[in-house]
């Protein structure tokens, strides 16, 4: 049986190719690791960050077979995530408010195994978007032009966030704030 991206369809079917699944495959594998890191760092829980980049892939998966035209798959997952890392701490803060509030006990928080679990931790406690653009320059090891690209916010932007996160991150760890450099 030949099966070319000529062939026939049913109307109203939705048209993947080969190269859709080849290259979703290769994002997959490409992906999937720095992902798992970037949400790790920004929830704290290992077992949430691997649903949480299994969601940012299956989100561009649903789009690929859309036939929604995505540049740059790596950016896409990549800023999902963090959106979805994010949008999952915001409701657990609102959960154990709202439990404090009716009185239950508040559950402990999922430590992380890594040696850096300190450096993470205070990663969270930073307004979302320095957390943003600190675990993806940090975890991913990209430049600012990538992170803010990733994000969808000017350089500029993202050397702010960057630079204010990391002399929040150097004061509440006891380190010496970092020498103004130029961050690229």
């Amino acid at each position: 049986m030949d099966v070319s991206d000529d062939a026939p369809r049913v109307v109203g079917e939705p048209v993947v190719r080969l190269s859709d699944v080849v290259s979703f495959a290769a994002v997959f594998r490409a992906e999937y690791p720095g992902l798992v890191a970037i949400a790790w760092g920004l929830t704290g829980s290992r077992e949430t960050a691997e649903d949480i980049a299994q969601e940012a892939l299956l989100g561009l998966h649903k789009q690929l077979k859309r036939g929604a035209g995505i540049e740059n798959p790596a950016a896409y997952v990549r800023r999902t995530c963090s959106n979805l890392a994010v949008s999952w701490v915001r409701r657990r803060m609102a959960e154990a408010r709202a439990l404090l509030r009716n009185g239950a006990p508040q559950g402990s928080a999922p430590a992380l195994e890594a040696s850096d679990e300190t450096f993470w931790s205070e990663v969270r406690r930073l307004p979302r978007r320095q957390a943003q653009v600190v675990a993806l320059f940090y975890g991913y090891d990209m430049s600012v032009a990538d992170v803010a690209a990733i994000l969808e916010i000017s350089t500029g932007t993202a050397k702010t966030h960057l630079h204010r996160g990391r002399h929040t991150l150097a004061a509440r760890l006891g380190l010496e704030p970092p020498e103004d450099e130029e961050v690229t």
